[in-house]
């Protein structure tokens, strides 16, 4: 169930379930027609629920006395698991800038901006064109920014990856309604010590 600030849902609202077993990822639909409800299919295991929709951010998760934010949706081999999003409109913005990205009209780099929350990793990821970047609808929390040149892959649901891209990274506490700026230097093309 979804529930807006003003207790009304969001018009329509996409969730994703993440496994933390296997990385794979399974979308559902809030339907608009039901009253903020929706209706998910998942195989027995622990999930990391997102949403997207314009304009707001989690604010929680909760299914009956647990915070899925914090420790997972874990979902039993039967039975139905009721879960309640509550979004909130607004949220915080970073704006930032990859300070060594090469001086060309077609330079870009990708930019992970990652929440830790209890032992979820919630990761969210952008392109810094010509070396910026904005990140809108933020929950409020500590973010770490990360920056590297593509095509390397980065496996940001795995602490011991962001880590090896860690040097460089920086750290930002966005508030609600507020801007942050942030300047981010790339990674190191090779692994650290």
């Amino acid at each position: 169930e979804f529930i807006g600030a003003t207790g009304n849902p969001p018009k329509q609202t996409f969730v994703a379930a993440r496994s933390r077993e296997d990385n794979q990822t399974v979308v559902g639909v809030g339907d608009p027609r039901a009253a903020g409800h929706f209706t998910m299919r998942l195989f027995p295991g622990t999930y990391d629920l997102e949403t997207v929709q314009g304009g707001y951010y989690i604010a929680s998760i909760q299914a009956g006395d647990t915070d899925v934010l914090a420790e997972g949706l874990t979902v039993g081999p039967l039975g139905v698991v009721d879960v309640k999003v509550v979004l909130s409109p607004g949220g915080g913005v970073i704006d930032g800038v990859v300070e060594d990205l090469p001086k060309s009209p077609t330079a870009a780099a990708s930019v992970l901006v990652v929440r830790k929350y209890g032992s979820a990793i919630m990761p969210q990821l952008t392109m810094a064109w010509q070396g910026r970047f904005t990140m809108q609808n933020l929950a409020p929390g500590e973010y770490t920014v990360y920056a590297w040149i593509p095509p390397r892959d980065v496996e940001y649901y795995n602490p011991e990856a962001l880590q090896v891209i860690s040097t460089n990274a920086a750290t930002v506490y966005v508030r609600d309604g507020e801007t942050q700026q942030v300047s981010v230097k790339l990674a190191p093309l090779k692994e650290q010590p």
